[in-house]
């Protein structure tokens, strides 16, 4: 039972980091084009 709520709150966080990881790339994209 438990190992089902760790495998949901684990895609969880995985999803969280990917978009992280999208919006500092994002940013740093803006950044450039803008110099």
């Amino acid at each position: 039972m438990n190992t089902e709520k760790q495998k949901q709150e684990m895609s969880f966080l995985e999803h969280l980091e990917v978009f992280r990881w999208h919006l500092v790339r994002s940013v740093f994209a803006i950044l450039f084009f803008a110099v």
